[in-house]
């Protein structure tokens, strides 16, 4: 028999806390070696979309999930269907067996802006109050939601490309964590005077320029493959922090040209985000430096997520037990 959970079955089960708790734990466990985490698996569709895999074991934690992701960016436009659909399905390392399938969109939104939460922790001055928002999709949302759980946020400034969707997120951010919030005409309104910055597009070109964002402010990045929200000048100007080396080399755009350019090197990269957390490497060191989390998203954070949703699931008796 197999567990069934929905999106709804999801939102009423998970909370920003929890995530970042176990976010965390997965980043530690990645860093110490202890994970079985394959290459994200990516078959191009031509002319439509990608098929993405995404598997990783962790015995400590008795974990076996894979996310099924398709990314289609004519679908909305063609299809009336979203861009991004995700599924992921969580199995008994055990015996083999499927434990759960489970929607994986919200699940990924989610412990995205975990890792967010995670690196500001590490990352962020402890007086940031001020967050710029470059898009304003689902993810910008989560990545708010993982902030205010680590700084006491007080006003948001977002930019989009559709000025319209900006100012609805506006509203709704607004609503939902009173917070100020504040839709700009221009990138550079963004970055004045923001302590964090987030950058959640799919944009292959930088977003802003490097030389308008202030001493000690803190970037988060979590553009896609092949995305490049970030320019050489920030790059080389910030300490660096990845959630995983590897997979960040193979799939950020914004670090991989300036390498090929000679700008600089894979040594750039100061750390993995779980060194930080295991206390190997020190975070942010004082107020005036400029600070990075660049990350693209890697398995172990779906893994230790579901395997948090399924046991909260199982308590509650949530979702719909199927045979198959």
């Amino acid at each position: 028999m197999v567990l069934v959970l929905t999106r709804k079955d999801l939102e009423a089960i998970m909370n920003m806390k929890e995530c970042i708790e176990a976010v965390e734990d997965g980043f530690k466990k990645l860093s110490l070696g202890e994970v079985v985490m394959p290459k994200r698996s990516v078959v191009s569709i031509k002319n439509r979309g990608l098929f993405l895999l995404m598997p990783a074991y962790i015995e400590k934690l008795n974990v076996l999930s894979t996310k099924i992701v398709t990314d289609y960016p004519e679908n909305p436009l063609k299809q009336n269907l979203p861009t991004v659909q995700a599924w992921i399905l969580y199995f008994n390392p055990i015996n083999g067996v499927l434990e759960a399938i489970m929607d994986g969109v919200f699940l990924t939104a989610m412990r995205t802006g975990a890792a967010g939460g995670v690196a500001a922790k590490y990352l962020a001055r402890e007086d940031s109050e001020v967050v710029g928002v470059f898009g304003t999709g689902v993810q910008s949302k989560t990545q708010i939601l993982g902030l205010k759980e680590v700084r006491n946020i007080k006003e948001v400034k977002a930019y989009d490309v559709y000025p319209e969707k900006c100012r609805k997120f506006c509203e709704e951010i607004s609503k939902l964590l009173n917070l100020k919030t504040v839709p700009c005409n221009e990138p550079k309104e963004v970055v004045f005077n923001s302590d964090i910055i987030i950058t959640a597009t799919t944009s292959k070109t930088p977003v802003f320029d490097g030389d308008w964002i202030k001493e000690g402010t803190h970037i988060t990045s979590i553009g896609g493959v092949g995305c490049q929200e970030l320019d050489e000048k920030t790059i080389k100007r910030a300490k660096l922090v990845v959630d995983n080396r590897e997979a960040v080399l193979e799939e950020a755009s914004d670090i991989i040209m300036p390498i090929k350019k000679g700008i600089i090197t894979e040594g750039h990269i100061y750390a993995e985000i779980g060194e930080i957390a295991l206390g190997k490497k020190a975070g942010r060191i004082n107020d005036k430096e400029v600070t990075i989390f660049r990350t693209v998203g890697v398995a172990v954070e779906d893994a230790v997520t579901v395997k948090k949703v399924y046991e909260k699931a199982k308590e509650k008796n949530i979702g719909v037990t199927v045979e198959i």
